[in-house]
């Protein structure tokens, strides 16, 4: 793949929040590792999948690859720039290339400013238009987003879920960026709703040539606007893989387990269901050796390399790679 066509690159980053503080509440000397060493790429007009349970990380990744946090260690690149080392300027243009969809549309939006002033506040910040001109971008946008122009004067209050975050979507695209980080868009809404919002965000993607990080827990709705997905577990990515092979042979345990809880419409079709036993593992106290281990119901079988090395992502395909001893074990 050629350099040209990698438009985000994640370099071994990390993502740690320092426990302890003082009085009765304090905490032993730590950090919860929320990202621990994570690496991908997203390309130029592709859609890459993120998906894994709460607390796993993954909406914290993609804070940090927008700027809303920062990174502990490792390098965010956006076109060969490393974000970290750019000056307050060059900052503050990069943001007109990245921008994000939030997971609650009613938390997201400013209830005392209207439709046109949320979507138009970018516009102001930036300098991009006022006025007359200001109001027919908002309009534009609205209508690529398939909200009318009498959307303009209402206040957040007097919109559905759906509608709140098409705004939130029209507010994304105002700046036309090359990137959207799409944080669990559609967890919040009816399933209905999350079907056509889904829609728009694959016809934005055509129009626009946007590329798309894409958060969720479910793997169906990932499947249905992913290129590429990746699965991540407790602070790390557990495997990466084209949507069609990761759905055809995911190789990962934990892939495997994610796989089993997907509703099956057919009810003659039966499929086997992996039930995980016990609980997550505490961030700020992951388990030696791969962290899957204690979950895994392959563990006991492979023996002292799942509880005591950490696996490292292994390629297995030409665009497939994932992080198991097993599957170590049975290609070598």
């Amino acid at each position: 793949m050629s350099d040209e066509a990698i438009l985000l690159e994640v370099r071994d980053l990390k993502r740690h929040f320092p426990l302890g503080g003082r009085g009765l509440f304090s905490h032993a000397p730590g950090a919860v590792k929320a990202v621990d060493g994570v690496s991908f790429t997203i390309r130029r007009g592709e859609t890459f999948g993120l998906v894994g349970e709460s607390g796993c990380g993954k909406s914290t990744l993609g804070k940090v690859i927008v700027g809303l946090q920062p990174a502990t260690a490792g390098q965010v690149l956006f076109e060969g720039r490393d974000m970290a080392r750019l000056g307050a300027s060059e900052r503050r243009a990069l943001r007109r290339e990245i921008q994000i969809v939030f997971q609650d549309p009613y938390a997201s939006l400013n209830p005392r400013m209207t439709v046109e002033a949320i979507v138009g506040e970018a516009f102001d910040i930036h300098g991009l238009a006022r006025g007359e001109d200001k109001r027919r971008e908002v309009r534009t946008l609205l209508d690529a987003v398939g909200l009318s122009a009498a959307f303009a004067t209402r206040w957040p209050h007097e919109l559905s879920g759906g509608q709140r975050q098409r705004v939130g979507i029209a507010r994304a695209l105002a700046l036309k960026p090359k990137l959207i980080v799409c944080d669990e868009p559609v967890s919040a809404l009816d399933v209905s709703i999350q079907a056509q919002v889904l829609n728009l965000l694959a016809d934005l993607q055509r129009a626009f040539g946007l590329s798309y990080l894409f958060i969720a827990h479910g793997l169906a709705a990932v499947r249905q606007v992913s290129d590429r997905i990746g699965v991540m577990y407790l602070g790390k990515l557990v495997e990466v893989a084209p949507v069609d092979e990761l759905f055809a042979a995911p190789r990962h345990p934990y892939t495997q387990a994610l796989m089993s809880a997907i509703p099956v419409p057919d009810p003659r079709l039966r499929r086997e269901r992996i039930v995980l036993e016990g609980d997550v593992p505490s961030p700020a106290a992951p388990p030696p050796g791969c962290r899957f281990h204690t979950r895994c119901r392959y563990a006991q079988e492979v023996g002292e390399a799942c509880r005591t090395r950490e696996p490292g992502l292994l390629a297995i395909g030409a665009d497939h790679v994932t992080a198991c001893h097993k599957t170590a074990a049975a290609i070598a």
